[in-house]
């Protein structure tokens, strides 16, 4: 059956898709086999359309891959958001904690024991105590405790002294070094035995910071005195 060229002409662009029906491609297949110029155009349309198609894939690659790089630098850019926020979170505790250490220890109070003497009185052993947190506080050092050793040591350091008992009194300290400059967690405690000789005067000053007894745990019994010690800190 013959077919006029422009019919074929509109039905080349559906010939070259794969979408025709089987009749309607054999028709078209039969007069292409005849018409030379229909034949051309059959192949020109082939070739453009592929041309199309694959600048087509093309595009859609490009653009997937433009989408895959877009979701990677916004992952990187999350990650650097999450390390600096965890960053700054711990700074922030670290800060916390440092400064709330800080805050507690120069707040804590001093705890002081006066204890008991048959050689000195209550106002002697409260005196000597003030001289012992003025001399602390002059060298910036945060005291905790501060108690009285016993007779028996003062006595001990009185026969060394060859001064009369109640002239000498020893106590027993507790402190920190660099009160306002550190902080606990950064620095040592010390103990430290305390001998105070009463001046001419009546006034207590401190006259060996070196005495041991009752500083080191278990050295020796409270009630003993024994050899003087080197001082721990220095």
């Amino acid at each position: 059956m013959k077919i006029h060229c422009h019919i074929i002409k509109d039905l080349i662009p559906l010939y070259v898709e794969d979408m025709l029906s089987a009749e309607s491609v054999a028709l078209t297949e039969e007069h292409l086999k005849e018409c030379e110029t229909c034949r051309q155009e059959a192949d020109a349309f082939r070739k453009n359309s592929g041309n199309v198609s694959s600048d087509s894939g093309k595009t859609r690659f490009m653009a997937q891959a433009d989408e895959i790089r877009q979701f990677k630098k916004k992952l990187r850019t999350r990650k650097i958001i999450i390390i600096i926020m965890q960053a700054v979170l711990i700074l922030v505790l670290l800060t916390g904690l440092i400064f709330g250490s800080w805050a507690c220890d120069r707040l804590r109070p001093v705890e002081i024991d006066y204890g008991s003497s048959k050689l000195h009185s209550l106002d002697d052993r409260k005196a000597a105590v003030t001289v012992i947190r003025e001399s602390m506080e002059k060298t910036d050092r945060k005291v905790y405790s501060i108690s009285y050793a016993g007779d028996a040591f003062s006595q001990e350091r009185a026969d060394s002294y060859e001064v009369a008992p109640e002239d000498v009194i020893v106590f027993r300290c507790v402190y920190r070094a660099s009160s306002c400059n550190s902080v606990p967690f950064f620095t040592k405690e010390y103990e430290k035995g305390l001998v105070l000789q009463r001046e001419e005067n009546g006034d207590w000053s401190i006259h060996d910071s070196g005495y041991w007894e009752l500083v080191s745990a278990g050295v020796a019994d409270s009630s003993e005195p024994g050899q003087s010690y080197p001082d721990k800190e220095g």
